[in-house]
């Protein structure tokens, strides 16, 4: 400290000629303040500016006007009455994560050496166990920094702090802030706020807390004898400590509170780190001493401005002795594939009251040398952001330059990368620190829920598939699944809930279950968001899959893989809770969780901790979604999307939509559709054209892809007449394709008698594949075939309630079919072959049918006369 004072003498107030001064506002301050709201008003208190914006206000109550009189305050502080005021946080219904309350006086305190603030506080949540509600004291205006804060569910009561005031002489504003985490209702009250000179507080008790001072310049070194200031308190304290530099003088605070905060064991409870609650610890490397917030990788060398790589000074010292990073990229011209990373060695979670920012210098002097900044998150560090994009030397400048970011309030790692392999780069003072900029809105968000409360019912488990969703506590859970997790991530303890599929006792090759939204996310280009979860792997590695997709509404029913990322190998971390997240795409769409069976080894996932938030760009994908249901009548005269071949076949004449009045030959007919059994109504006809050729195919597909699973089936009505008999000129038949390829029917015929239905199911196989309907025809002479009602879905929908059942042996691929069935007799055909080891028998339902349906999911249920033909596919799974 320099020593300066000031005197003065002669004071006069008179008398004179001048015109009555202007005091602007921002000259206006408070020596002390004091309001036990007791007059039943804030006493000037506000709760909002064009900085902070709350959510929701701080207004005056007693214990006889609180809104829930189950959480209290029944009585104030001051009096311990019901009939003394306090300031209470009024919030509204519906209750959301990441609501926001300020309150703080109308004009700034004069601020200096000596002031203390006190007030008592109340804290009641509706949950236990959650730590849902912080409340934080900090200041604004010359010094900015966090005070105070905590995070709890219940105060057990009112409860006192006393702060000392940072060691500074200017204007100042204390804000008390409150933000909750958790969508419940809280009550969180406010009494007693005073901010005076510390020797003025005065009760029963003394507790004290000694300020040290330390001036340090480059030649000489200051220490000031410490000072005690005494504060006072009624209830057992505990010690907050906080550094903060300014202009090149540490100052160093130790403040009495009267509250203690409790940290948590797991993942979730790193998030509110305190090293951001408080001032204590910032990151920051300047390579004058040992960088233990960074990892730095190979790529990076230490240098100093006496041995320049490239430029002969750093940036913190400005000096030659002054020691910065230099790029050295291990793969040099012409091998590119340098991946080189700086990289927070932790994870960062920042605070909603004050904004953060990265900041670091580099030099080049290469107009072109790129890199970027990017933040990572979750713990396979799958979803990565690029914050900026340094195209190379600043021509504005030859020396250092300034790169700074403003940082989310979220968790995440930050990374500069790079993959240039030419030289030369340098850098200095990268850190993660306070900044003066507006600080961080809070994130909004659309869905959370842990399974603890009544979030529960905005799930459903699907029960079309035959693996369950469950919802229990860890402790019940491990009853159902023995390897399922003994903790849930949300308290991590046995008493708290996860959803989770129990199967171990339904495995099988291709059974899957499904956990849906009820809730449809409507995600615009406007406003983007992710979803956030926690998963548990158990049971047998490498055998089962968990992912997420999103299922759209529109006209297919659309799903959507949105995680694991497809573009890329996904290794899912084996029983251990894992924070996984991805940017959400674009779309009016419900979630859906799956867990399914690749082969049938006991294997399965939990899921915790789910919620759609922040703001991420939203993400793209290279193709159009798939198939989980599919169906089309034909008569609305389009083909539902239903396209003529692919990539991989090529038919030699397409399907087209026709009716019994536009068919090419109406002696062949069909001479009615199959669902409204009229002239009028369509379905799907393979037109061909003169000349008839032996060798002629078509073939038609789904518009998407299939997400195939076991219990999904195939439904659909096939019509065939030719112009001459007994040939078993024409085959249709029914293949898989992709991901599968194989023939789940086929027949050889020259006449249908009419129309029949089919329902077959799928193979035993989970994976991405289509459903091709193909004809081939054998002799040259005309036929006539159609398709009608085609549907795809699980097969307890699809399966008629009436049936007739016969047994064969076996197949074989190609099956002869001889039918003299007509709509009052039904055929049995069998036939057999030799099969190979490993079989699989699959049911197939063929019905000739001639009564009138509205629509073709009306004939679902129909009384139909059935043949039941058993197959077994030659074939390994």
């Amino acid at each position: 400290m320099i020593p300066r004072s000031y005197a003065i003498d002669d004071i006069s107030v008179t008398s004179c000629a001048y015109p009555p001064a202007k005091i602007r506002d921002d000259n206006t301050g408070l020596l002390h303040f004091s309001c036990d709201f007791d007059n039943l008003t804030l006493c000037g208190m506000e709760t909002g500016d064009r900085f902070m914006k709350p959510m929701y206000n701080f207004t005056i109550k007693t214990g006889e006007t609180v809104p829930d009189r189950s959480l209290g305050p029944l009585l104030d502080h001051t009096t311990n009455s019901s009939a003394g005021g306090f300031s209470y946080w009024k919030r509204q219904l519906p209750f959301t994560s990441g609501d926001l309350g300020y309150l703080f006086t109308a004009y700034p305190m004069v601020s200096n050496l000596g002031m203390c603030i006190r007030f008592a506080y109340y804290v009641k949540s509706s949950v236990k166990d959650k730590n849902g509600t912080m409340l934080g004291v900090t200041t604004g205006g010359c010094f900015g920094t966090t005070l105070w804060s905590i995070l709890l569910d219940d105060s057990q009561g009112w409860q006192v702090v006393n702060l000392l005031a940072p060691n500074v002489v200017c204007m100042e504003t204390y804000y008390l802030s409150v933000y909750q985490k958790t969508p419940v209702a809280v009550a969180v009250a406010i009494d007693d706020f005073i901010i005076d000179q510390c020797n003025t507080f005065t009760t029963t008790t003394t507790v004290t807390s000694t300020t040290t001072t330390t001036i340090t310049s480059p030649s000489t070194t200051t220490s000031t004898t410490p000072a005690t200031t005494t504060v006072t308190s009624t209830t057992t304290s505990s010690t907050i400590h906080t550094t903060t530099t300014t202009s090149g003088s540490t100052i160093s605070t130790t403040t009495t509170t009267t509250t203690t905060t409790t940290s948590k064991s797991n993942a979730r409870r790193v998030f509110c780190s305190n090293r951001f609650q408080t001032n204590t610890a910032i990151l920051k490397c300047d390579f004058e001493t040992s960088c233990n917030d960074f990892a730095i990788d190979s790529n990076w060398g230490l240098t100093d401005g006496a041995h320049p790589l490239p430029t002969n000074h750093d940036h913190t010292l400005n000096t030659s002795a002054g020691h910065y990073l230099f790029y050295s990229p291990q793969s040099q011209p012409p091998f590119y594939n340098v991946e080189a990373e700086i990289k927070t060695k932790e994870w960062v979670q920042l605070p909603l009251d004050r904004a953060v920012c990265f900041q670091m210098w580099y030099y080049t002097p290469r107009i072109d040398f790129p890199f970027t900044v990017q933040l990572v998150q979750g713990d396979d560090e799958q979803l990565t952001r690029i914050v900026a994009s340094i195209p190379g030397k600043d021509p504005s400048t030859n020396d250092w330059t300034l790169v700074k970011i403003r940082l989310p309030a979220e968790k995440f790692k930050l990374f500069i990368r790079s993959n240039v392999s030419v030289k030369p780069l340098a850098f200095d003072d990268i850190s993660i620190d306070y900044c003066d900029e507006p600080r961080p809105e809070p994130p909004k968000t659309l869905l959370a829920c842990d399974f603890e409360s009544n979030c529960v019912n905005e799930f459903v488990s699907l029960s079309d598939y035959p693996y369950p969703w469950l919802i229990k506590k860890a402790s019940e859970a491990i009853v159902e699944e023995t390897k399922a997790p003994t903790f849930d991530f949300t308290y991590g303890n046995q008493s708290g809930h996860y959803a989770f599929v129990a199967n171990s006792k339904l495995i099988e090759q291709g059974n899957v279950g499904y956990l849906a939204t009820r809730t449809q996310f409507d995600i615009t280009a406007n406003e983007s968001f992710c979803l956030n979860f926690h998963y548990y792997a158990f049971g047998v590695e490498y055998y089962s899959y968990l992912k997420v997709y999103a299922r759209y509404l529109d006209p297919f029913e659309t799903v959507q893989q949105i995680w694991p990322p497809t573009f890329r190998e996904y290794i899912y971390t084996n029983a251990k809770w894992t924070w996984s997240v991805i940017n959400l795409p674009l779309g009016y769409y419900s979630l859906w969780f799956r867990v399914d069976t690749l082969k049938a080894y006991p294997r399965s996932f939990a899921i915790d901790d789910l919620s759609v938030t922040c703001a991420y760009p939203p993400i793209t994908f290279p193709y159009d979604g798939m198939l989980l249901s599919f169906e089309c009548n034909f008569d609305n005269s389009s083909m539902c999307g239903m396209q003529n071949g692919d990539r991989y076949t090529t038919p030699t004449y397409n399907f087209t939509i026709e009716t019994s009045e536009t068919i090419p030959d109406r002696t062949l007919g069909p001479f009615h559709d199959h669902t409204t059994n009229s002239s009028t109504g369509g379905f799907v006809y393979w037109n061909r054209q003169l000349p008839f050729m032996a060798g002629n195919s078509g073939v038609v597909l789904p518009p998407k892809m299939v997400e195939f699973n076991l219990g999904m089936c195939v439904r659909y009505a096939y019509y065939v007449k030719s112009s001459v008999e007994n040939q078993n000129g024409t085959v249709v038949s029914v293949w898989t394709g992709l991901c599968d390829s194989q023939s789940i029917w086929q027949r050889k015929l020259d006449d249908s008698k009419g129309w029949q239905t089919i329902v077959i199911p799928v193979p035993k196989i989970v994976c991405e594949g289509t459903i091709y309907f193909y004809v081939h025809q054998l002799v040259n002479v005309p036929v006539s075939v159609a398709f009608d009602d085609i549907e795809i879905g699980p097969c307890d929908i699809l399966d008629p309630t009436t049936t007739t059942t016969t047994t064969t042996t076996s197949t074989t691929s190609t099956t002869t079919v001889t039918t003299t069935t007509t709509t009052d007799t039904t055929t049995t055909i069998s036939s057999t072959t030799t099969t190979t080891p490993t079989t699989t028998t699959i049911t197939i339902t063929e019905s000739t049918s001639t009564s009138t349906r509205s629509n073709a999911r009306r004939v679902l249920f129909s009384n139909e006369f059935i043949l039941i033909v058993f197959c077994i596919l030659l074939k390994f799974f």
